[in-house]
């Protein structure tokens, strides 16, 4: 982290136009890992080590620097940063402030999911408090016959029949009806025959459910 403090002060430090040879980038970022790595660790590498670590061979190429190139490009960076190697707290979050805003999102989404899960919690549990503190009435005997044979004639496939209120309301008139026809015809003159309710009102499945009344001379 610190080389690439080094860097960014080399670069405001350096011409636009500044130009070097092929090699130079890995120079100066060699010689940025060098002296951050010395300036942390008393017990760093040393620069033989270092030039024995930038010996790469192969069957196309050959590279690396020698103790010597190792020795001159790490005083040349000390001179560019004019000896000053301090990194501050501020700095360090200055130049990692590219990687470390996609850290920030992920843990300020995960810290608003886990708010939202924890909200959401506690919604249930005052939901379940107020449910436990206030139960639902008890159903009564008649909803609950109600709605089990209501149940059980919708899985035979065919609606249940039931007495509306406006059917129950009509036997109830027609019942009074014939009592008080009936009483009538019981306190009438005695030439006339007493009629019994089967007389007046049909109960057999067929007949007319209206008041019948016959008048018979002696």
């Amino acid at each position: 982290m610190s080389s690439l403090v080094y860097l960014h002060r080399l670069k405001s430090k350096l011409q636009p136009q500044a130009r070097g040879i092929r090699c130079t980038a890995h120079r100066i970022f060699l010689a940025a890992l060098i002296l951050s790595a010395k300036y942390l660790n008393d017990s760093s590498p040393k620069n033989k080590h270092w030039a024995s670590y930038t010996n790469m061979a192969t069957d196309y190429y050959h590279f690396g620097f020698n103790r010597q190139e190792v020795n001159t490009m790490e005083k040349q960076l000390l001179f560019l940063l004019e000896w000053d190697l301090r990194v501050s707290e501020a700095d360090l979050y200055r130049e990692l402030d590219y990687f470390l805003s996609p850290l920030r999102r992920k843990i300020s989404d995960r810290h608003a999911r886990k708010m939202a899960e924890r909200e959401d919690k506690r919604r249930q549990e005052e939901l379940h408090e107020a449910a436990r503190r206030y139960p639902s009435p008890p159903r009564s005997r008649y909803g609950a016959s109600m709605h089990s044979r209501s149940a059980s004639g919708d899985s035979m496939g065919a609606p249940p029949i039931w007495p509306t209120a406006a059917m129950l309301a009509l036997t109830t008139l027609m019942t009074m009806t014939t009592r008080l026809v009936l009483a009538r015809l019981n306190t009438t003159a005695p030439g006339q025959l007493r009629l019994s309710s089967r007389d007046c009102y049909g109960l057999r499945r067929g007949q007319d459910p209206r008041p019948r009344i016959w008048y018979a001379s002696l």
